[in-house]
């Protein structure tokens, strides 16, 4: 919180638009009340996506995670697994639910660097119907530098 004024100057010179000056207006005043921060930390789609605990055990080829998606945070129960064993510089992991039910459709796919175990791409794409309306959301993130 000390250092988050010199931290929104820096990020308002990398990204001038305004929209980014929107979200970082509205990240600063939720930095400063710790209930509204606590709630925006569980809300954010790049939190929840790439903190996401898909480094689990694999048991016969499958691992099992719930993740919270959409503005409700409605929680899905994934399977994963791996696209191919024969994996050597990158792991890519394939998300589906658990089971098909009508009201949620889902598709994930993070791509690991097998040295470093951190994820190089997300690509998650969902629709969520509910009271009538179905909403459609997806998530890409490039290899972060």
């Amino acid at each position: 919180m000390d250092q988050f004024k010199n931290i929104k100057e820096r990020l308002n010179d990398l990204f001038p638009d305004q929209y980014a000056k929107i979200y970082l207006d509205e990240f600063e005043s939720a930095i400063f009340n710790k209930d509204i921060f606590a709630e925006r930390m569980r809300e954010d789609v790049f939190i929840k996506n790439y903190f996401a605990s898909l480094r689990k055990t694999f048991i016969n080829g499958k691992s099992f995670l719930q993740q919270s998606i959409g503005e409700e945070n409605t929680l899905i129960d994934l399977q994963q697994k791996i696209a191919s064993v024969d994996y050597d510089e990158e792991i890519i992991l394939l998300q589906t639910p658990k089971s098909s039910g009508n009201e949620i459709d889902f598709s994930g796919k993070y791509i690991l660097d097998t040295r470093t175990g951190m994820i190089k791409n997300i690509d998650i794409q969902y629709s969520i119907f509910q009271h009538g309306v179905k909403n459609f959301s997806f998530f890409t993130l490039a290899e972060l530098v």
